[in-house]
């Protein structure tokens, strides 16, 4: 729990909008009793039997994240990505580049999938 003190130290600063603890499912309840005792917003996103992602914090970013309705960060699209890293306060540098890398992967999947049904329907190019 170190860790989430540390996020909750960061958020009262001022140095970050949100923070993100990947916790254990039995490690939870303690985490929220503390996240409520420090009046922190906070929202849970189940990752499967075993473990959690707790996102806390500022409740404008929040509330930005639970409209996205994703099951976890990896189903992101290169956007809602983008502007999760920067929320948690991620080098803006590393996400520009992390964005171009992911929207170029979007892209070349989009271009490789779409070539593959034409040519699964007899198209030619």
């Amino acid at each position: 729990m170190t860790i989430l003190e540390h996020h909750i130290y960061e958020l009262k600063k001022g140095l970050r909008d949100i923070a993100l603890c990947t916790l254990c499912k039995r490690d939870i309840a303690d985490a929220l009793e503390r996240l409520s005792r420090s009046q922190m917003s906070y929202f849970v996103q189940n990752l499967g039997p075993r473990k959690a992602n707790i996102y806390f914090g500022n409740p404008e970013c929040l509330q930005i994240l639970q409209g996205f309705q994703k099951s976890s960060p990896s189903h992101m699209s290169p956007e809602e990505d983008f502007m999760l890293g920067i929320m948690l306060g991620y080098s803006r540098d590393g996400q520009y580049k992390r964005y171009q890398s992911k929207k170029r992967h979007c892209v070349d999947s989009l271009t490789s999938s779409m070539a593959m049904e034409r040519s699964s329907q007899g198209v030619m190019q």
